[in-house]
């Protein structure tokens, strides 16, 4: 495997722990903050609506950027997405963050699929998406019972300020592409 790729799954599964602490609990901090059912599918439907419609936009130039750099951007600010959640207090703010991730999501993730498409290994392109792909899922469920007990025992406060720190985290280690690309 490719140093940029044990890079980018290195930075990957550090950001997806982190989101998978909030993951399985995300309904109960919506109704925590005076929402319902109805609220938590409306700000699941803003962002992924808004990553459909933001990754065509953005998708149509990011052939031309420096991918890299835009994984680093794309981590970077995620962690400021995580750090949102620590200031909503209201539906209309939780819509705002989701809106934020959204577009970030799209943004990140056609950049950070292309990096990996060019850096996996000749006749290893199933081995390798399949590593990423089942340390990602074994992290985040892991992440889940760690969140869920976080929450539980302290607040969502706590939660989100470790969320940032581990996404922040996922944002110096992806700053290392940068320096293996030059």
């Amino acid at each position: 495997m490719k140093t940029a790729l044990k890079i980018l799954i290195a930075a990957s599964f550090i950001y997806n722990f982190s989101a998978g602490l909030f993951g399985p609990i995300y309904a109960i901090f919506v109704e925590g903050i005076g929402g319902n059912i109805l609220d938590a599918g409306m700000a699941w439907a803003i962002y992924c609506i808004a990553i459909g419609l933001a990754t065509f936009v953005f998708s149509r130039f990011e052939d031309g950027i420096s991918k890299e750099k835009a994984i680093v951007l794309g981590y970077g600010l995620t962690t400021i997405g995580f750090l949102g959640y620590y200031f909503v207090d209201t539906i209309m703010q939780l819509f705002i963050v989701e809106l934020f991730f959204g577009i970030i999501t799209a943004f990140h993730d056609p950049v950070w699929e292309a990096f990996f498409s060019q850096n996996v290994s000749k006749k290893k392109e199933a081995r390798e998406w399949g590593d990423w792909e089942s340390g990602k899922y074994i992290l985040i469920g892991i992440a889940a019972l760690v969140g869920s007990y976080i929450a539980f025992q302290f607040s969502f406060k706590l939660l989100f300020i470790m969320m940032t720190a581990i996404s922040a985290i996922s944002t110096i280690v992806s700053y290392m592409l940068i320096k293996v690309r030059k």
